[in-house]
């Protein structure tokens, strides 16, 4: 969600794929500058921290 405007700017809604398959994805399908990252449990695994530090996005 732009935390400015309140627009969410990407998400997964389906049970069969799990955040961490599609993380990079959805970090490439958001325009601009991403400062910080916030999820839910599903983004508390390794490979999204690591994908969210090369790319320089704070992960919460």
């Amino acid at each position: 969600m732009n935390e400015a405007t309140g627009e969410i700017v990407t998400a997964v809604v389906t049970n069969d794929v799990s955040d961490d398959q599609v993380f990079s994805n959805l970090l490439d399908g958001v325009e601009g500058e991403i400062a910080q990252v916030s999820g839910d449990g599903a983004d508390d695994k390794y490979k999204c921290y690591e994908t969210a530090h090369q790319r320089g996005v704070k992960m919460l």
